[in-house]
């Protein structure tokens, strides 16, 4: 008989980083569409400072999220999920930590083959990576949208299976991530 690990949580550090990366990267996408809806000359400065900022500090916090799940292991899968739905589950989280990795290393890419450095919430600037380069610009730049519309994709779909698992399996999947 296998052991019900529906009762075993995150550890309080996974968590916090967890639901802390959420609402930046919701941040991300209402200040992304703002900026969007806005003629390119008539987008405020901080608006886009602001997004360039919470993009690295969600690049700085993947990276301490990541070691912190390599360093600690995530509790089991409830005993309801299938071998099939433990792999997707696992595809899904891997994949949204390379989409929330490789989201801001595009926007900081972007943004340095236009020639610029990287402001940080108006402390300190972080230097350009790579020198100014137009063709590497577009590349990054729409490597950047493609990025951000399948990380919105895999974050809804992410989501509704916890919701789903959550109400119509009842098997605490949500329940693992919350305090």
């Amino acid at each position: 008989m296998s052991k019900d690990h529906s009762s075993e949580k995150y550890t309080g550090v996974a968590q916090l980083l967890h639901w802390l990366i959420a609402l930046l990267v919701v941040a991300q996408f209402a200040l992304a569409w703002t900026a969007d809806a806005l003629p390119r000359d008539e987008r405020p400065a901080a608006l886009m400072l602001t997004h360039k900022s919470i993009g690295l500090t969600i690049l700085a916090l993947a990276v301490v999220r990541l070691a912190w799940r390599i360093m600690h292991k995530p509790p089991a899968f409830p005993a309801t999920m299938s071998i099939i739905e433990q792999w997707l589950a696992r595809l899904a989280h891997w994949g949204l930590y390379v989409l929330i990795l490789a989201m801001p290393l595009s926007g900081w890419l972007m943004v340095s083959a236009a020639g610029r450095d990287v402001e940080w919430f108006w402390l300190f600037t972080i230097p350009a990576p790579m020198g100014e380069n137009e063709a590497w610009g577009d590349f990054f730049h729409e490597t950047h949208e493609i990025l951000a519309w399948f990380l919105f994709g895999l974050a809804v779909f992410h989501v509704l299976i916890a919701l789903w698992r959550t109400f119509m399996k009842k098997d605490g999947t949500l329940q693992r991530m919350l305090p």
